[in-house]
C-alpha cells in the first residue's frame, strides 16, 4: 500500500461518496475507485460497504481507519516541520462549528484570506458531539458554546459570550425586560441533547423555579422562528441568531442576566500542524474582536 491509497480511503471514509470524495481530491473517480479496490486486494479484505448511500465502511475498514488517518496526518506534519511545503501553512484545517455560533464564516473568510493554500472543512454539529469529535481527533478545532465539565484532553479559551434572547410570536403580550416568572407555564422549543446553549437555557429555566413544558427539538434556528411564529411555544436563542430566518417574530431582552459562553477548544495533547495553529490564531483573534465590538439590536 501507499500513502495515497491511504488517503483516498480516509477520504471516501470521512465523506461517504467517491464522487464527493474525488472532487474533494482533485482526481477521477475511476482512479479513486482503482486505488481503493487495489488497496483492498493487498490487504485481502473488502473496506468499503458499496452497496449503501451513504458508504459505510465494513469491519475490516473501520479497524483500518484509525491507523490510515495515523499515518497521513503524521506524513502532513512531517513535510510542514521540514519545510518541504514551502514553509508557509498548507494542507486541511477540520472545524467543528455549531450552527448557531454567528461569526463563524467571518473566522474562515479572514483565515482564507491569509492563508490560501490550507483547505478548511468544516463540520456542524452540536457541542457534546464535537468535543467528542475533537477527543477522537476527528476534527483539530472547535468553536461552541461552553459546557463544563470539558475532557481532560481538551484544552479552551471563552472568546465572547452573548445575551440570550427571547423569540415570540408578534401578538404575544410578554415585552422587552421580560422576566423568567412571566414565562410560567410556557412551552420552549429546544435544541437537541448535547447542546451547549440547551444547557445555558435549562440552567436559566431550572433556576428560576417556574413550571415549563418542553416543545418540540431542533438545532435549526429558522425552524424553530417558523414554528415560534405559528404559536408552537417560545425560543430562546443566542443574540446573534436573531438574523436567521424571515418568519414574523419578535425578539425580547431578558430582566435577569442570561448569557452564553463561546469558547475556542483544541486538543491539548496534540502536537498540531501549523495549518492547526494560525487557524486557532486566526480564530481567537477574530472571535475575540466579534465579541468586543458587537452590538445587537433587540
Amino acid at each position: 500500500m501507499d500513502l495515497r491509497q491511504l488517503e483516498y480511503f480516509v477520504t471516501v471514509a470521512r465523506l461517504g461518496h467517491f464522487t464527493q470524495s474525488a472532487e474533494h481530491l482533485y482526481v477521477g473517480q475511476p482512479a479513486l475507485s482503482q486505488a481503493i479496490r487495489r488497496l483492498e486486494r493487498q490487504l485481502g479484505a473488502e473496506l468499503l460497504n458499496r452497496s449503501v448511500h451513504p458508504i459505510e465502511l465494513t469491519s475490516a475498514g473501520r479497524a483500518l481507519l484509525p491507523y490510515a488517518q495515523r499515518a497521513v496526518e503524521a506524513v502532513a506534519e512531517a513535510r510542514e516541520e521540514f519545510g518541504l511545503m514551502g514553509g508557509a501553512p498548507s494542507g486541511r484545517v477540520t472545524v467543528g462549528a455549531m450552527a448557531s455560533v454567528g461569526p463563524v464564516e467571518q473566522v474562515i473568510a479572514e483565515f482564507d484570506r491569509l492563508y490560501p493554500d490550507v483547505d478548511v472543512v468544516l463540520r456542524e454539529g452540536i457541542t457534546g458531539g464535537l468535543i467528542a469529535d475533537l477527543v477522537a481527533g476527528q476534527v483539530d478545532a472547535v468553536i461552541a458554546t461552553l459546557i463544563r465539565p470539558l475532557p481532560a484532553r481538551v484544552e479552551s479559551a471563552i472568546v465572547f459570550s452573548e445575551p440570550m434572547v427571547l423569540m415570540a410570536p408578534l401578538e404575544s403580550p410578554f415585552e422587552h425586560g421580560v422576566r423568567l416568572a412571566d414565562l410560567d407555564g410556557q412551552s420552549f422549543l429546544m435544541p437537541a441533547e448535547g447542546s451547549g446553549v440547551r444547557t445555558v437555557i435549562e440552567a436559566g429555566l431550572e433556576k428560576s423555579g417556574i413550571k415549563w413544558r418542553r416543545g418540540p427539538e431542533s438545532n435549526d434556528v429558522q425552524r424553530q422562528r417558523v414554528l415560534v411564529s405559528q404559536r408552537v411555544g417560545l425560543a430562546i436563542v443566542p443574540a446573534s441568531a436573531m438574523p436567521v430566518g424571515t418568519a414574523p417574530v419578535k425578539f425580547l431582552e431578558f430582566a435577569e442576566p442570561m448569557r452564553r459562553e463561546v469558547a475556542l477548544m483544541w486538543a491539548r495533547d496534540r502536537r498540531h500542524r501549523s495549518s492547526i495553529r494560525a487557524f486557532l490564531e486566526v480564530a481567537r483573534r477574530e472571535l475575540t474582536r466579534f465579541g468586543m465590538g458587537e452590538k445587537t439590536e433587540v
